[in-house]
């Protein structure tokens, strides 16, 4: 059986754990927002949602435009944490952020999702220091295989030393 035969169903089918899950929640108890970043089609929002309070979906003709006429109204008052899928499209709710954030710092407030990466370096960016960035990627065959809460190996080593050799439940070949 080639792998992609092997996992296209696991991928359609239900959630597949994510390695950056811990992280995220991790962050989420300790800061106020998040940004979740990585190409198109890596999880980033299917792992969002499973955290979310509420879901503003940016990319929707008209939830873009009625967070572009008042990002500050829309925001206040939302079930935590608001998960502002594809902020891009609605560049000045970064702003919006950065204000209500500076108003009450609890965690887990918000989590930004982004296909793209902005032009950060070409204005200030109101989510210095306020927006953690998680870099997120597409799937890995740790996650595929349903490993993805197993310590890491350079974990395991630089823990104890003594857990080197890492012993897969089954083989894998060269196409896993």
């Amino acid at each position: 059986m080639n792998a992609g035969n092997r996992y296209r169903g696991r991928l359609t089918d239900e959630y597949v754990l994510r390695i950056v899950n811990g992280l995220l929640d991790e962050m989420l108890a300790s800061f106020p927002a998040v940004s979740l970043v990585g190409p198109r089609a890596a999880g980033k929002t299917t792992t969002a949602v499973r955290r979310a309070g509420t879901v503003l979906r940016l990319d929707q003709p008209e939830i873009r435009q009625s967070v572009a006429a008042s990002p500050d109204a829309i925001l206040a008052g939302m079930r935590r944490p608001v998960i502002l899928d594809e902020w891009q499209e609605v560049p000045d709710v970064l702003g919006a952020v950065k204000r209500a954030v500076d108003d009450d710092p609890a965690p887990g407030r918000f989590i930004l999702t982004w296909s793209v990466r902005a032009e950060l370096e070409s204005r200030v960016w109101p989510g210095t220091g306020r927006i953690l960035q998680i870099l997120m990627y597409g799937f890995s065959v740790r996650e595929l295989l349903g490993r993805s809460t197993y310590k890491p190996f350079t974990d395991r080593v630089l823990d104890d030393g003594t857990s080197a050799v890492a012993a897969p439940d089954e083989a894998l070949n060269v196409r896993d």
